[in-house]
């Protein structure tokens, strides 16, 4: 099944032009894909207090409480939610993790920072290197969150 066939079954919520569907429930909000007005791909959305906050750039720290759940276990709730709705498997693997730790480590604080690290898996490490080394490097940051940092440069 594909989304415009989630969407004919009204199995999707409208907000305005655009169509939501819901992959995971966490506490505060509702996080799941979002298919724009006239766009052929869906994007990353969350949903809150009746409010549909889409995944860009500005935007990122609506998401973070994701970041304050164990990556496997969102992970593993993606995928099964996807399998659940018919929609193929690359529509999990298409949340935009590394957008969303650079993100939160770009904000410099020491809390957002520090989840973000320990959300990482060992293959984004390589492409995050140059913030991961920022933050070794950081002497304003918390001395825990630069030696987890430290920790986690690998070899250029």
């Amino acid at each position: 099944m594909d989304f415009d066939a989630l969407v004919a079954a009204g199995r999707t919520e409208s907000f305005g032009e655009h169509h939501f569907l819901t992959l995971l429930s966490l506490e505060a909000a509702r996080y799941g894909v979002v298919q724009f007005a006239q766009a052929a791909d869906l994007g990353w959305a969350l949903v809150k207090d009746g409010e549909l906050v889409a995944f860009r750039a500005g935007t990122e720290k609506h998401f973070i409480e994701l970041l304050e759940h164990p990556r496997s276990d969102i992970e593993a709730e993606l995928e099964r939610s996807v399998r659940t709705h018919g929609l193929p498997a690359e529509v999990a693997w298409s949340f935009p993790a590394i957008d969303l730790v650079r993100a939160m480590i770009a904000t410099g604080s020491p809390h957002f920072t520090r989840v973000a690290l320990a959300w990482l898996l060992p293959t984004e490490l390589r492409e995050l290197r140059s913030e991961i080394q920022r933050v070794a490097d950081d002497p304003s940051m918390l001395v825990p969150v630069r030696e987890l940092a430290r920790r986690l440069i690998v070899p250029g």
